[in-house]
């Protein structure tokens, strides 16, 4: 935790967009608040709070439980399982009950995409996290994978 803090305050001093990613757990699965405190405490930046929260004992209740925290303002998850397109209730579950903006990852392709946004029932807003898709087989940024992305218009 004392390097995450340290990493925290030196990006914190940066000039730019920052956005800090977090998360944390205890050994039963609940959010572990004590070092969310911690860490966040003397920070401004927004924060995103990260797919720790798939691994949680409650998952409902953990994006819940993330209301509190003015400064956590994404919550990263793929609805509480290992790909995003199969918890697509989950998914909408979160996305009603949080203050935050919920940001679909895991598995995440074109047609993935597509299948979670076309069932997706809030008006809320909501993100896609791409990862791999987007890379090509030497873990490079494929920028035409990237525009297609940008104009499937998802």
């Amino acid at each position: 935790l004392e390097v995450m803090k340290k990493d925290i305050s030196e990006i914190e001093k940066l000039d730019g967009n920052k956005r800090i990613v977090l998360g944390a757990l205890t050994k039963e699965g609940e959010i572990d608040f004590e070092a969310v405190d911690y860490l966040i405490k003397d920070t401004k930046m927004p924060i995103t709070f990260h797919r720790a929260i798939d691994s949680s004992k409650n998952y409902l209740k953990s994006i819940k439980e993330l209301n509190n925290y003015k400064n956590i303002t994404h919550i990263l998850t793929s609805g509480g399982g290992a790909k995003a397109h199969e918890n697509i209730q989950s998914l909408n579950d979160a996305i009603e009950i949080s203050n935050k903006t919920i940001i679909c990852g895991s598995g995440i392709t074109m047609e993935t995409m597509k299948k979670i946004a076309s069932s997706i029932k809030s008006d809320k807003v909501y993100d896609f996290h791409i990862g791999s898709f987007a890379q090509n087989e030497n873990q490079v940024v494929d920028v035409d994978k990237v525009k297609e992305l940008v104009k499937s218009n998802v």
